[in-house]
């Protein structure tokens, strides 16, 4: 049994039980003489992600079709999970989990987050585009990210109905929580008050979604949908606010 061989396979992605198969051995004895070795053996999660890399396993859910029902149930289930979880726990775990985490991994996830920021910023988060697309399906024009909403303005607005003379802004919890401290978030408070001020003032009806939640269910966004559905059909009173 050639234990060079063995340490190579198993770091091109073999698997201990593969590799006791293989030399007709059991998988506590390759375990033994990884460890033995040095080698840094890959926990559950990582020999899980390996056999989907290299074809020794299937994804459990690959291929299934869940019904919207299912769906639901799913997003309903997640979302209680979370909602009475014990956050203090939840978070000491996450510093944790980012205490061990090397000094290379770290500024990568940083990069990582920035990237994701921008490209919200750019082409809208991922409410903004179900937004769109749904309102789309059920048969209304929506310009999305309408720059230069008035001339000679740098105003953008997050989704217009131009047609009806709608303007829907989606309001995440920056814009009424002061996650980035209390100076930012009257600052943030101001510069919304002016621009709604500015859409009102052209004759435009303002729907403003409050989005409470991330990630928001699945069953909270098809009431959501809903609701901004029977506002517009309602026809606006010149502005209002639905809580996502």
């Amino acid at each position: 049994m050639n234990v060079t061989n063995i340490i190579h396979s198993y770091n091109d992605g073999e698997s201990v039980h593969t590799l006791a198969k293989k030399h007709g051995t059991y998988p506590t004895k390759i375990f033994r003489i990884l460890k033995k070795a040095g080698v840094t053996l890959r926990n559950k999660s990582d020999a899980q992600k390996q056999a989907l890399k290299v074809g020794r396993s299937q994804h459990p859910t690959e291929g299934t079709t869940r019904s919207d029902d299912v769906k639901d149930k799913i997003s309903e289930t997640l979302c209680h999970h979370w909602e009475t979880a014990d956050k203090s726990d939840i978070i000491a775990k996450a510093k944790a989990r980012w205490a061990k985490l090397s000094p290379e991994k770290k500024k990568e996830m940083h990069k990582l987050g920035i990237a994701a920021v921008r490209e919200s910023s750019k082409n809208g988060s991922k409410l903004e585009i179900s937004l769109r697309e749904d309102l789309v399906k059920n048969g209304y024009r929506v310009d999305f990210h309408k720059k230069h909403f008035m001339v000679d303005t740098r105003l953008e607005i997050d989704l217009v109905l131009p047609e009806l003379g709608i303007a829907i802004e989606i309001k995440g919890p920056s814009h009424f929580l002061p996650i980035w401290g209390e100076k930012s978030l009257k600052r943030q408070m101001k510069a919304d008050t002016q621009k709604y001020g500015i859409v009102l003032s052209t004759g435009f009806k303002l729907i403003i979604i409050k989005h409470l939640k991330w990630p928001i269910p699945r069953f909270a966004y098809s009431q959501l949908l809903n609701n901004v559905l029977l506002a517009i059909k309602d026809d606006v009173n010149k502005h209002i606010t639905i809580e996502a």
